[in-house]
């Protein structure tokens, strides 16, 4: 199985796969972050819209909290059919949009997340500009059909970990979580995970 982990950074899931499959290729534009990263064998410093692979050579491409980032997501659905070999699939988890976190997340700017994520959370890395234009199902679901792919599998996540920065935040958070896995409010819950199949 070749892997193509796209927007790889320093690292992520991709590491469960190391050494289970044949070859993971890590794309990503930022060339420090991927040079951190020793869960790929082979890393490209490339915008995801053209990778410089070629045609359907990849059985699965995984997408870790990428979509967000995504400026044009239908060109890169695009290349990912082009890269996908028939019956190939991609693996990707993304923040929901619709979730009330994230519509804060949208109304903040750039600056704003890299301080929170110095000083608050204590995490240095890289922040990138985010657009949430692949952050829905509704999204994905025209995405894939506009780029001749196939959603099959949507799956809903919630994590009270985001909200509960403090101790005392903990309990409100969990809550909160819990009133959004009921069923008619499960389309506010805090991450997307897909499988689409080309």
């Amino acid at each position: 199985t070749i892997v193509l982990d796209a927007g790889a950074g320093d690292g992520g899931y991709i590491h469960l796969l190391k050494g289970r499959v044949k070859k993971i290729i890590g794309v990503d534009t930022h060339q420090e972050l991927l040079a951190k990263n020793s869960s790929v064998d082979e890393k490209i410093i490339a915008d995801l819209e053209h990778v410089p692979v070629p045609d359907h050579s990849v059985d699965v491409i995984t997408a870790e909290f990428v979509f967000e980032h995504l400026e044009r997501p239908l060109a890169v659905f695009q290349e990912w059919r082009r890269l996908l070999k028939p019956g190939g699939v991609v693996i990707a988890l993304t923040p929901n949009r619709n979730n009330p976190i994230m519509f804060l997340s949208r109304l903040t700017p750039t600056w704003f997340h890299q301080l929170l994520k110095r000083r608050l959370l204590k995490k240095p890395e890289h922040v990138h500009q985010t657009y949430y234009r692949a952050n829905t199902v509704a999204q994905l679901q025209r995405l894939c059909s506009a780029s001749g792919l196939k959603l099959k599998t949507v799956v809903r996540s919630g994590n009270p970990e985001y909200l509960a920065l403090y101790r005392w935040l903990a309990v409100p958070a969990i809550l909160l979580e819990r009133l959004m896995s009921l069923p008619g409010l499960r389309w506010l819950q805090m991450y997307i995970v897909i499988t689409v199949t080309k």
